[in-house]
């Protein structure tokens, strides 16, 4: 098995979406939903864009939260998030590198999924996609 394959199999042992507008979904079920807002949102004369990030912070344990956020400038959004937990992880270099990891997953499997359906050809060729890291130099912040 490779590590594509191994990470697949890993996202798909998660936890469900959440979704205040839609309640629970798999990840397979989102782009139907971001297709759907993306439609309604071509009458105006703003992008929409699907933004992948992620963010952790320390307790007993690392609660993990990776959200897909789908805006369109001006005219509201819709996301979707999903929390999860790891063992805890201290050192912030490799906290960044797990938030990182997670989001490129997930973007990853929204792209193989608008990918491979006819449907959502309009909506994967006009809406740019990107990765939200929480790193910085900031002297206030933990990643400088």
């Amino acid at each position: 098995m490779n590590q594509r394959e191994t990470r697949k199999i890993k996202r798909e042992e998660r936890e469900m979406f959440t979704s205040p507008t839609y309640g629970k979904l798999n990840i397979q079920e989102i782009p139907e939903k971001i297709r759907i807002f993306f439609e309604g949102h071509v009458q105006y004369d703003a992008p929409v864009q699907i933004i992948v990030g992620t963010d952790s912070q320390n307790f007993d344990q690392t609660k993990v939260v990776s959200v897909i956020a789908v805006i369109c400038e001006g005219h509201g959004g819709i996301f979707f998030y999903e929390v999860t937990r790891k063992p805890i992880i201290r050192d912030v270099r490799t906290k960044l590198h797990e938030e990182t990891n997670d989001s490129l997953q997930v973007a990853e499997q929204l792209v193989g999924i608008m990918e491979s359906e006819k449907r959502y050809e309009e909506m994967y060729l006009n809406c740019p996609i990107a990765i939200h890291i929480d790193a910085g130099n900031s002297t206030k912040g933990k990643t400088r």
